[in-house]
């Protein structure tokens, strides 16, 4: 393939990636179609449920729990999904659809792809959240669909590895570099590949603080607009006690909480609301 060639290439897939605007605090997006984005989506979906702590030995012989765990989201989360819908109109335009699923695993996480597949892994239950804590901690992964966050994540993906593919070849042609790189087209598929991934991951994490906040705000939206009082889920997340133990997703749960806090602080004049941001 050419540089020219490659170089065209790039500029498709870039166009090909459109221009979005976060549904909450207007957050400027390059974004693909969630239709791209579902595949990418699932894939790492499946990659962390793969990679997941294996389930204890009581989940193992007791699959009543995850049932039983289960039957208990998926009735916690109907009003919300009504009210989702209700909201984010574009939903539906976009082909998403709020399905709810309990993985066995020790581990504590929740995870979703771009489609609305929101997988709770079982370990959850055991830092025995509140409902109403519970409610908001998938509200919020229901925020990372609504906000659009895994098509700007397939975006980056499909961008950095596209940018690979044309660099690769083209620094084999500048001398000194073909000494440093594979020669083989294997060596250099594998190379290519390892550099996509983690270039697409470090840029992702710039704006992970971005997404997890918008989050956080989608699912307070989802939350109030169902009749929720926000002020009594913050008063019930005090009593949770989070052990972070390194894990990113617990992490970020204690930090979400931290800001559940202090959005509910304060004299209790009313019931929290938040709107959604204007369109446009």
């Amino acid at each position: 393939m050419s540089l020219r060639s490659a170089t065209a290439i790039v500029s498709a897939c870039v166009l090909a990636g459109c221009a979005a605007t976060s549904p909450q605090s207007g957050r400027q997006q390059v974004v693909v179609p969630t239709s791209v984005s579902e595949v990418y989506s699932e894939v790492d979906l499946q990659m962390k449920l793969a990679t997941a702590s294996p389930p204890t030995e009581e989940q193992s012989e007791d699959q009543c729990l995850q049932l039983e765990y289960q039957r208990q989201i998926r009735k916690l989360m109907e009003r919300i999904v009504v009210t989702a819908r209700r909201l984010y109109p574009d939903l539906e335009e976009r082909g998403v659809k709020f399905r709810f699923e309990v993985a066995p695993s020790a581990e504590a996480g929740v995870l979703s792809n771009a489609g609305g597949m929101i997988v709770v892994l079982q370990g959850t239950h055991d830092i025995h959240l509140p409902d109403s804590v519970l409610a908001y901690v998938i509200a919020r992964e229901m925020g990372h669909v609504i906000g659009r966050h895994h098509d700007e994540n397939s975006a980056a993906t499909v961008m950095f590895s596209v940018l690979t593919q044309v660099l690769f070849p083209a620094a084999a042609l500048v001398k000194g570099l073909s000494l440093v790189l594979p020669t083989t087209a294997a060596g250099t598929a594998v190379t290519a590949s390892a550099v996509s991934y983690l270039g697409a991951t470090a840029f992702r994490t710039t704006y992970r603080s971005d997404q997890l906040r918008e989050a956080e705000e989608i699912a307070l939206t989802l939350l109030a607009e169902s009749g929720w009082d926000v002020f009594d889920i913050a008063g019930e997340a005090e009593a949770v006690i989070v052990k972070v133990g390194g894990v990113t997703w617990l992490e970020e749960l204690g930090q979400s909480l931290a800001r559940l806090d202090q959005a509910a602080c304060g004299p209790r004049r009313r019931t929290f609301k938040v709107q959604p941001a204007p369109a446009g």
